[in-house]
């Protein structure tokens, strides 16, 4: 608009579409993706993902070349033609943005849970929603699908608590290795240090003493005593109710674990003081956190770039 000083309308007739189009030009197989940020509906950040992903889908499924079309116009395609391509360019975005086995893995149940995880509008999360629960009902996997299940094995396993902030990944954990609460899905912010344990979860150093000569087969210091190895402290089975108890559990923790992730009983090292409160270390990182913020805010004298110098 700015550079061949068009109006909105102007463009938007131009391309045939007031939300997004691609241009393909054949002599150099280059493809130019253009959307609409001026308009409140079209420029959400979920509406643009949505747009983006469908015109890649375009792309990717060869849509110009097959049809040997600069742009895709309606009026230049027959009914069935568009018809077709548009419902395939529709299902391009809708598993490149909400996978169902992706889905299916997070345990979705409404349409908020879309919304909320793929960052997909009201309207876009609703329909996948639906679409979602009819492949539910055969649930088919195929072999391109076990390969993004991998590649998105972080994203489904993530975990984050709602109290104390701690962010991991983790495919088994019920309990927050932090503060003992329950975990939910999703990115937590705060990042706990601990004591530097091998693949054993026992301490290189000791904790307490700092002794260096911990051997191989030694469970506790022979310095100071303390247990080098960091586990769950439910060794026998504990009562968590009037008639409910917990199975004995014992797993090895983290280093920086003052709970253990499975059961939520504490661990040794919080028993033995070898780790300091997590309430203590949780206001040292907010204090971290927000002192970071302040600085790497922009400051008014950072001479600005306007975007008619970017050279592209």
């Amino acid at each position: 608009m700015k550079k061949y000083k068009l109006t909105s309308s102007e463009v938007i007739n131009h391309f045939g579409s007031d939300e997004g189009c691609t241009i393909y030009k054949a002599s150099k197989n280059r493809f130019l993706i253009f959307y609409n940020d001026l308009t409140d509906y079209y420029k959400s950040i979920e509406r643009r993902r949505w747009t983006l992903a469908h015109e890649l889908g375009h792309i990717l499924l060869h849509h110009h070349i097959l049809t040997n079309k600069t742009i895709i116009f309606r009026c230049s395609l027959s009914d069935d033609e568009y018809k077709w391509m548009e419902a395939e360019a529709n299902n391009f975005a809708s598993q490149l943005l909400a996978n169902p086995s992706i889905l299916d893995k997070l345990k979705i149940k409404s349409k908020n849970d879309i919304s909320l995880i793929c960052q997909l509008s009201d309207e876009a999360s609703e329909y996948r929603f639906q679409g979602y629960l009819n492949w539910c009902n055969h649930k088919y996997k195929n072999p391109q699908d076990i390969i993004i299940l991998s590649q998105f094995s972080d994203f489904i396993n993530k975990k984050k608590c709602n109290v104390c902030g701690h962010g991991f990944v983790s495919k088994n954990s019920k309990f927050c290795p932090i503060c003992g609460h329950s975990l939910k899905w999703g990115d937590g912010k705060m990042i706990y240090q601990g004591i530097n344990v091998d693949i054993n979860g026992k301490a290189i150093i000791c904790p307490q003493c700092s002794n260096e000569q911990t051997r191989n087969g030694t469970e506790y210091c022979s310095i100071c005593g303390i247990s080098l190895i960091n586990k769950c402290t439910n060794l026998t089975g504990i009562q968590v109710g009037f008639d409910e108890w917990l199975i004995p559990c014992g797993k090895i923790a983290s280093g920086n674990a003052r709970f253990c992730e499975h059961c939520g009983q504490p661990t040794t090292y919080n028993v033995q003081g070898s780790l300091s409160a997590w309430q203590e270390e949780m206001a040292i990182l907010e204090i971290e956190s927000a002192q970071l913020e302040v600085a790497s805010s922009p400051s008014e004298n950072l001479v600005r770039i306007d975007s008619d110098d970017i050279p592209f």
